[in-house]
C-alpha cells in the first residue's frame, strides 16, 4: 500500500505488540490512560518522522524531548488549547517541533489563517454525519472544517521540512484538498486494503 499510494495506516492491535496486548484492558477502562502516551513513544517502526497530539498542555513538554531521545530526527508534539490532541480550530495550537538544529516551543493561531468561530473540532455527531464530512473534505469540499483539516496538514508539511514556511504549508495542503488528490489516495488505500 505503501509503495502504490504513497499512504498507508497500521492498526496498532494488529501491528503494535505491546499495545496489541493491552487493548482488550484499555477497551474495558473506557478512559484515557498511560497508554495513550506509549503508544507513539514504543512505536516499532522505529519512526523518524513523527507527530503526536497529546490532551494536556503539561505533556507537551514532557513527550517532545522523549521523542527526540528515543530517535525521531524531525517532528512536533500538538495540544490544542481548547483540549484536543490536534491542531484545533477554535484555539490557539501550543507546539513543540525539533529537528535537527534543535527544538522551539510556539504557539499557531488558527485566525492567522483565517480559521475563526465556534469550530471545535473538523467533524462530529453519528458515523454517517463523520462520514460524510470526511468525504466531503476529501472530495476538495470548501468548509472551515477542511481548513482545519489542511492546518493540521500545514504543521505536518512543516515540521517534516516539506516546506520551509508555514504559510506555504497550509496553501499547498488547502491545494492538495481541493484537487481531490487526497481522495485518490484514499480510492487507492482502500482497493488495496481494507477500509470503507
Amino acid at each position: 500500500m505503501l509503495r502504490e499510494c504513497g499512504f498507508t495506516f497500521m492498526f496498532a492491535p494488529h501491528y503494535h505488540p505491546a499495545m496489541r496486548n493491552a487493548a482488550g484492558i484499555r477497551r474495558e477502562l473506557g478512559v484515557r490512560t498511560i497508554f495513550n502516551l506509549l503508544g507513539p513513544l514504543t512505536n516499532p517502526a522505529r519512526a523518524t518522522h513523527q507527530i503526536v497530539g497529546v490532551a494536556r498542555e503539561e505533556l507537551v513538554e514532557r513527550v517532545g524531548p522523549a521523542l527526540r531521545k528515543l530517535g525521531a530526527r524531525r517532528g512536533a508534539v500538538v495540544h490544542g488549547c481548547s483540549g484536543l490532541d490536534e491542531v484545533a480550530g477554535d484555539a490557539p495550537t501550543l507546539i513543540y517541533s525539533f529537528d535537527e538544529e534543535g527544538a522551539r516551543l510556539w504557539r499557531l493561531e488558527p485566525s492567522e489563517f483565517g480559521i475563526a468561530g465556534d469550530l471545535r473540532t473538523p467533524v462530529g455527531g453519528s458515523v454517517g454525519i463523520c462520514r460524510d464530512a470526511f468525504v466531503e473534505i476529501l472530495h476538495g469540499g470548501r468548509s472551515a472544517a477542511a481548513d482545519v483539516v489542511a492546518l493540521n496538514a500545514a504543521v505536518v508539511f512543516y515540521v517534516v521540512g516539506v516546506e520551509s514556511e508555514l504559510p506555504a504549508a497550509f496553501e499547498r495542503a488547502r491545494a492538495l484538498l481541493r484537487s481531490g488528490a487526497a481522495w485518490q489516495i484514499f480510492e487507492c488505500a482502500k482497493r488495496i486494503g481494507s477500509y470503507g
